[in-house]
């Protein structure tokens, strides 16, 4: 990944869900997660990596969309160390107290409830429904909140399911909010014994009929082995689903700079397995 390549309408998928995107010249980073998804060592550790982006690589950052509270989307270390690059974090609502614990300045964090839009520069961030839930410990089990995002401006809308099951809600978000241009869909970390928290791959493509985006991204299977599942399973069975109804999708190589006008395909994680 080279900022200095990095221009209006790229984006950067660095792994799991965290996309860097410049939008007219705002930067705006979703669920950065730089190191760990359990603060316990030996479960779900990271993959290891060679010449790996670092947070010193990273631009200044305009928003940061924080999807919920889970390890794997808000991570203590990477947030204290982006904090200096940040203008502000939009996060669900009641995760605020996270970033005050943290002595981030509060000033700085704009909490959010389902279907409210703040505007920033000529876009809008709406926070949208998903059926998921909330934990950072045994105590806390789902009191705070977490959601999908749409983001609109005056050329281009994204969409951004994150963490969810399928639900008929998508279609309700393609009604209130159509047209996409792309949707990025969760895809990953699913097993029978959770299945009404992540959907399968198959599911995620049925998200994308829903919304009708004119091109749709799997994430959330790329970076932290959270399931019983291949690594790689994930985003096989996607394509392998997406061929069959036929529906424009892309899976970019990880920290490679991509525009909407040249969205790739590169089966880059065949050589890993």
């Amino acid at each position: 990944f080279d900022k200095n390549k990095f221009v209006d309408w790229d984006f950067v998928w660095f792994w799991h869900s965290s996309i860097l995107m410049n939008i007219d010249n705002n930067i705006i980073i979703t669920d950065p997660v730089y190191y760990k998804a359990s603060p316990i060592a030996i479960w779900w550790k990271p993959f290891k990596y060679s010449n790996k982006p670092n947070i010193s690589d990273l631009p200044n950052i305009d928003i940061v969309l924080i999807s919920h509270d889970h390890y794997d989307h808000l991570d203590y270390q990477t947030i204290l160390e982006i904090d200096n690059k940040v203008w502000k974090y939009l996060v669900p609502l009641w995760v605020k107290s996270h970033f005050i614990k943290w002595w981030i300045n509060e000033e700085k964090v704009v909490e959010f409830d389902w279907n409210k839009t703040m505007e920033y520069k000529n876009i809008d961030f709406t926070f949208t429904a998903a059926q998921h839930f909330s934990w950072r410990g045994l105590l806390n089990w789902s009191s705070t909140l977490w959601w999908s995002w749409v983001v609109k401006w005056t050329k281009k809308n994204i969409y951004f399911s994150w963490d969810s099951w399928y639900f008929d809600w998508f279609k309700d978000i393609w009604n209130k909010h159509w047209p996409f241009d792309i949707a990025f869909i969760e895809n990953g970390a699913y097993n029978d014994a959770w299945n009404e928290i992540h959907m399968y791959p198959e599911q995620s493509v049925q998200a994308w009929l829903d919304l009708q985006a004119k091109n749709i991204m799997p994430i959330h299977w790329w970076k932290f082995d959270l399931a019983l599942h291949d690594w790689y399973e994930p985003i096989e069975r996607f394509i392998a689903e997406a061929k069959k109804k036929k529906i424009q999708y892309f899976h970019p190589k990880i920290w490679k700079i991509f525009t909407l006008e040249n969205l790739p395909k590169s089966n880059w994680w065949d050589e890993l397995k």
